[in-house]
């Protein structure tokens, strides 16, 4: 925006969450898999106006391909439409997430969304939340654990604004997202909430 990188990583294709204490099973698997370090091989490359198409896999070498999927930027006055559309040919197991991530500077510490909440609301969890408009510090959503998982998660979001005070990053649709301070691979890592 006016010259500025609001994102401080690149969005990424994510097959990775922090896994919980029910996933002490199904961690091995991921683990075994290096799930973490997988990363989008894009095999192809369209353009077609204002949408640019990437198509390829999610792996980890030396496995073979876990995810085939297409990725797709439609450029539009004022943002960028993203679609993702994907077909898991190598898990039996469920995978942790197919999904998006970003780094953004601290700065960017105010969340509005419309969603479940205001606590954590995940699909088998929303019945404990209401959705509505909510509001909360990124700074402030710290652990919740004693043992550092996957948590801060918002089910059926339809509109969300991250902002520094003066920029937005706004995403709109229907998804569900975290916005903490902390990476998958930190809480993964991390015994202790301190």
């Amino acid at each position: 925006k006016d010259g500025k990188n609001l994102l401080k990583e690149p969005l990424k294709l994510n097959l990775f969450r922090a896994p919980t204490d029910n996933d002490r099973i199904v961690r091995r698997y991921w683990d075994k898999f290096d799930l973490s370090h997988a990363q989008f091989e894009v095999r192809k490359v369209e353009m077609d106006g204002n949408v640019v198409r990437f198509t390829g896999g999610i792996a980890r070498q030396p496995y073979e391909t876990y995810v085939n999927c297409e990725l797709s930027y439609r450029f539009e006055k004022g943002g960028v439409a993203v679609a993702i559309s994907y077909k898991n040919n190598f898990f039996k197991e469920f995978l942790p997430r197919i999904g998006v991530k970003f780094a953004l500077c601290k700065c960017f510490d105010d969340v509005r969304y419309l969603g479940y909440g205001p606590q954590e609301s995940y699909i088998d969890k929303r019945i404990s939340a209401n959705k509505n408009y909510y509001e909360y510090k990124v700074s402030e959503n710290g652990c919740q654990y004693i043992k550092p998982q996957e948590y801060g998660s918002h089910y059926d979001t339809n509109f969300l604004c991250i902002s520094n005070g003066k920029d937005c990053l706004k995403a709109e649709g229907s998804f569900s997202f975290s916005a903490r301070p902390f990476s998958d691979e930190e809480l993964s890592l991390k015994a202790h909430n301190w």
